[in-house]
């Protein structure tokens, strides 16, 4: 039987090829990346090997293959591809040419990592840094509160934040200082309230002792305070008003007469009254038609 001797490979009926070697500090190297060695013809080449573009390159035929990379072109294995399957793992067949996609300008963004794997890219941001890493990467600030001057804490972003300038740290009119890293808010001085929600000017304290009605708002005027009833609400704001849905509920309750109706006044209570096409009757019993003759039908 037949083999083909050490590190050469192929049908031994018919030829064997040197095995391809990647290139390293001892060789030269082709355009796909495998030790070859320059020639002026086939005789400087060894067995197995032809001379190519002043490269010794393996014979190939159409019964045996050539390394990943490469393609058999005119009885040589020359530097080619025709998909990503002729290329390494971590190269790709672009233009008929094995190529690392890590190698394009600008394969990933400013500052990240590019790694080759599966015949595509992958970008990443190296530790420390953060963001897109197809765009930029940007080194983290902190990564816990210490890394922080001490008025200043460590934000899921990476970055140093002051507290009291976060969205809504305090309440309106308050202020705001730091203490362990914490806003702390309180009320300037003239003014009252909760801190966390609105400080109001003192001097005119009315509201703040809650003297209107239900469903009403109370707003602070020059010697005194006024309430209004809320958005959708009518009655004695000072007493208590009534919203919408209240109304109805109020009604709802109400038994009127037949023919009646019910409406609600002074924002509070529930009348029955007899319609202008019915108008004579008693409301809660019933309410009648005029006939042209003045009685009742």
């Amino acid at each position: 039987m037949k083999l083909c001797p050490t590190n050469f490979f192929g049908n031994p009926l018919i030829s064997c090829t040197q095995a391809a070697t990647k290139c390293n500090d001892n060789c030269e190297c082709d355009e796909a990346g495998y030790c070859t060695k320059s020639c002026r013809s086939s005789s400087d080449c060894s067995c197995g090997e032809a001379c190519v573009s002043a490269k010794c390159r393996n014979k190939c035929s159409a019964q045996s293959s050539c390394a990943q990379g490469q393609l058999c072109t005119r009885g040589a294995c020359l530097p080619g591809c025709r998909s990503n399957n002729d290329c390494p793992n971590s190269e790709l067949c672009k233009n008929k040419k094995c190529q690392n996609p890590c190698k394009t300008p600008q394969a990933c963004g400013k500052n990240a990592l590019c790694r080759a794997t599966e015949h595509r890219k992958i970008c990443l941001c190296p530790d420390g840094y953060q963001g897109d890493p197809n765009t930029v990467c940007l080194p983290y600030e902190c990564r816990r509160d210490e890394d922080c001057e001490t008025n200043k804490k460590c934000g899921t972003d990476g970055a140093c934040r002051n507290p009291c300038l976060e969205h809504e740290a305090c309440g309106v009119n308050a202020q705001c200082r730091v203490l362990d890293r914490k806003p702390l808010c309180s009320c300037p001085p003239g003014y009252i309230g909760n801190a966390l929600i609105e400080c109001k000017q003192s001097g005119n304290e009315e509201c703040l002792k809650n003297p209107c009605g239900a469903n009403a708002r109370c707003r602070d005027v020059p010697g005194g305070f006024e309430c209004n009833c809320a958005t959708g609400c009518v009655g004695d704001a000072y007493r208590g008003c009534i919203c919408e849905g209240e109304l109805i509920h109020l009604c709802k309750n109400k038994l009127c007469g037949a023919g009646a109706e019910c409406r609600v006044v002074n924002g509070k209570e529930a009348q029955c009254y007899c319609p202008s096409d019915k108008p004579r009757g008693d409301p809660t019993i019933e309410c009648k038609l005029y006939n042209l003759f003045n009685l009742a039908l």
